[in-house]
């Protein structure tokens, strides 16, 4: 077993003093317990929708079939939605290529639709770093355009393998 000194100190800064950019802003995700509730209404309300028409009622009253029809819609429709916002966060998407070595950034409103999409070749970027678990790029002229935590190792080592590799 090895002992170190105590003036040894580890190259790079250590994980709790690394310096985030002042654009990274980290995304806001609802918490577990809101999206879990969400989640069990929307099931409930789908489960109803269903559980509406084992209800027997009576033959031939079309008003009926017609308003448990229209419950039933309604109740379907909405527990899929509650469950769909349960999903989303404010987080724009990040998707690199790493075969074509480009970066795409595409950013969605709350309802889901795509508001931007904007597509980088990893060649043209003025910067990108992955450092300190932190992936920062930077544009050609020089704004900062993502800068995402990777905490996956598998992740995180594709990315090396891509910015290691000499463009084709």
């Amino acid at each position: 077993m090895t002992v170190l000194p105590d003036t040894m100190m580890p190259d790079g800064p250590l994980r709790s003093q690394r310096t985030i950019p002042v654009y990274y802003k980290p995304a806001e995700v609802d918490g577990f317990l809101r999206a879990l509730a969400l989640r069990c209404a929307g099931v409930a309300a789908m489960v109803a929708s269903i559980g509406l028409w084992i209800v027997p009622g009576i033959d031939g009253d079309a008003a009926m079939q017609l308003s448990k029809l229209l419950v039933s819609a309604i109740l379907l429709v909405g527990g899929a939605a509650m469950i769909g916002v349960s999903r989303r966060s404010d987080a724009p998407e990040v998707v690199i290529d790493t075969k074509n070595r480009h970066l795409t950034v595409i950013t969605r409103d709350r309802r889901g639709h795509v508001t931007s999409q904007t597509s980088h070749a990893i060649d043209d970027l003025r910067e990108i770093e992955l450092r300190d678990g932190l992936l920062t790029a930077r544009d050609k002229m020089g704004e900062p355009l993502i800068a995402l935590p990777v905490e996956d190792a598998e992740v995180e080592g594709a990315l090396r393998s891509l910015l290691s590799r000499p463009a084709v």
